[in-house]
């Protein structure tokens, strides 16, 4: 199983891949502030990561990278980021990061993509709408984990040129899900609140 997480103080999207297996959803701490949300947060993620191992094992946990452009909440969301990965060790994993350009470009084959421009073009490879763009970027995230391998054999490729496993990521991903229900080519995806 291949989980994607997209980090939030607000709605942190996640996302999990396995063989007949799709859902994803969003963590919420709603009203909360400082270390009464990192803490509501870190017990949703954990209980999410329990859930999960019941219902197949974890291979990997992508997370996608801080945005170091951005100028609002930079340490609240660092915060958040470091009690994730305390998390993610509490379950004996750890987490490949992605940097938000390097999802795009693995995405839509543009680091500059805007979020709907991401959406469309998930819909387009792998036939799945969204209409969270948290989630949306969980789904993409949890995409590249399938995409490098059961090894991490295309971590190194996929740091140097995310568009250059994109064609194996739509087969792995597409073969991955084949299982899950249809309708009208585009698959329907149930989601959560919270886990």
């Amino acid at each position: 199983m291949n989980i994607g997480l997209d980090l939030s103080l607000t709605e942190t999207g996640w996302y999990f891949i396995a063989p007949g297996i799709e859902e994803g959803g969003v963590l919420k701490p709603g009203k909360l502030m400082g270390v009464e949300r990192l803490a509501n947060l870190r017990g949703q993620l954990s209980g999410l990561i329990a859930r999960c191992n019941k219902l197949h094992p974890i291979e990997r946990v992508v997370i996608e990278g801080y945005a170091f452009g951005a100028k609002n909440k930079r340490e609240a969301i660092g915060e958040w980021g470091g009690v994730a990965r305390l998390c993610l060790a509490d379950h004996n994993l750890s987490a490949y990061t992605v940097q938000p350009t390097s999802l795009k470009q693995f995405v839509t084959g543009k680091g500059n993509s805007q979020k709907d421009e991401v959406m469309l073009q998930i819909y387009k490879r792998w036939g799945r709408e969204f209409r969270n763009n948290n989630i949306a970027d969980a789904f993409a995230l949890a995409a590249v984990g399938v995409a490098m391998g059961t090894k991490g054999e295309y971590h190194a490729i996929f740091q140097q040129d995310p568009t250059a496993i994109q064609a194996t990521a739509v087969g792995k991903v597409e073969q991955i899900l084949k299982t899950t229900p249809r309708t009208s080519g585009i698959v329907r995806v149930r989601t959560r609140n919270n886990p």
